[in-house]
């Protein structure tokens, strides 16, 4: 497939048949366009071309903007909608799809080429997770959707250009939670328990096979290499930071970035040493787990869904939240407690995060356990690793989630709400003697 996509107007109706086509006629396991063996070897899991081939007719398609502005940052996202005919005789069926594409913005796309974050994310989808299905499906995990976005292409030119066609969530009823609402207790949990279940899963994974990750799946983040990226956004964040503290007329504050400063010339060995798999349960991580890259609905108990929104009424309560986890550019081999930290320390309100942090790590653990244990790993026994064990290295893990905050720390500055909630984190975790 010859076909660059780059932008809206090189999305034609022939772009849209011949990934479709290379989709359906492969059953969604050639994903990546380009050179390739007649045979992908994932570990122990061989992902053999499908011979048979489908037509495919796009009878219309619509392209618009794919998220509101300042939703995404690294990429370019353009939704489409899709009518599809297949084989002639069959119904006709709509699509929605989401394209990914490299942003055109020259700070993030340098930023982007050089960490090969695009890359990244797209051997996620194409090399991981179909390894990861494969081996759950064959050790009892079931064949429960991930919560993850399915993908139906991925094209890239290593620094140059790249595309990431995913399944568009947003159609079925999922929604981002705005920033400076945080996330309620029930959102928290749904995220907590479905970035476990991914977490549990690579550890069966990788324990099971006798899988070395970093080995098997090159392409995740070196803890050296993920340090230096940081580093630069903590260098561009941390200025920010101090003039925004500056101006607070709250000594408490002043003592804060006090700290900061002391910590900075360290900061770089501090993150890649946090970021190294050094714990027993060490896994995938995400390691951009914030409100931002989730998307929630509400599914009632009678099969509705509805979008999982913060107001929390006595019938919602009754119903579960789902959580769909987006953006794995920043995918490393890691302790999975950086994750939840991040959340906690970025995405909910403080009156959850002081009062109900142990109620979602709860949810974490009893979800990881279940998971690891239909996969046949026990965590506690084989392991010897139990939930005080995670508490430990959670609150470990807060000193990594406050470092690659400071980068990001413009998304809070500049709304009162995120304003108060930076504060609160800021001074609740000096006092707890993170920093």
């Amino acid at each position: 497939m010859s076909v660059d996509v780059s932008d809206e107007s090189s999305i034609t109706a022939e772009w849209l048949e011949s990934i479709l086509h290379l989709y359906y006629s492969t059953n969604g396991r050639d994903l990546l366009d380009g050179p390739k063996d007649d045979e992908v070897d994932n570990g122990d899991v061989v992902i053999r071309k499908d011979e048979a081939g489908q037509t495919i007719s796009v009878k219309q398609f619509q392209v618009r903007p794919g998220c509101d502005e300042g939703e995404n940052l690294l990429s370019d996202l353009l939704a489409i909608d899709v009518t599809v005919c297949r084989n002639g005789s069959m119904p006709e069926e709509e699509l929605h799809l989401m394209a990914k594409l490299l942003s055109q913005d020259p700070f993030c796309r340098h930023f982007i080429l050089e960490a090969g974050f695009d890359v990244r994310e797209i051997h996620f989808y194409t090399t991981l997770m179909p390894a990861l299905t494969q081996f759950c499906g064959g050790h009892g995990g079931g064949h429960e959707p991930w919560p993850v976005p399915s993908c139906f292409y991925a094209k890239y030119r290593q620094g140059s250009d790249s595309v990431l066609v995913l399944d568009n969530m947003k159609a079925s009823g999922f929604h981002v939670t705005e920033f400076h609402l945080g996330l309620s207790l029930d959102q928290a949990i749904a995220a907590a328990r479905s970035i476990a279940r991914i977490h549990a899963s690579v550890l069966a994974y990788r324990l099971r096979l006798g899988v070395d990750l970093g080995q098997a799946f090159p392409f995740l983040f070196r803890p050296e290499a993920a340090a230096e990226s940081y580093q630069q956004l903590l260098e561009r964040g941390l200025p920010q930071l101090a003039t925004f503290l500056h101006t607070a007329d709250r000594p408490e504050l002043h003592a804060v970035l006090a700290k900061l400063h002391k910590m900075r010339p360290r900061a770089k060995e501090t993150i890649a040493n946090l970021l190294r798999p050094a714990s027993p349960i060490a896994t995938l991580t995400h390691t951009d787990f914030w409100c931002n890259n989730l998307l929630f609905r509400r599914k009632a108990t009678d099969g509705a869904t509805a979008a999982a929104g913060n107001d929390q009424t006595d019938n919602s309560r009754a119903a579960t939240v789902e959580c769909s986890i987006l953006d794995w550019q920043m995918a490393t081999y890691s302790r999975p407690t950086n994750d939840l930290a991040l959340l906690l320390v970025t995405s909910v309100s403080g009156e959850v995060r002081r009062k109900r942090t142990g109620h979602i790590l709860d949810a974490y653990w009893n979800r990881f356990c279940e998971t690891t244990t239909s996969l046949g790993l026990d965590v506690e026994g084989q392991l010897n690793y139990s939930r005080r064990e995670l508490e430990t290295e959670f609150q470990q893990s807060l000193l990594l989630a406050v470092l690659l905050g400071i980068g990001s720390v413009d998304l809070a500055i500049g709304h009162q709400a995120t304003e108060e909630r930076l504060c609160e984190v800021l001074i609740d975790l000096s006092n707890e003697k993170v920093f």
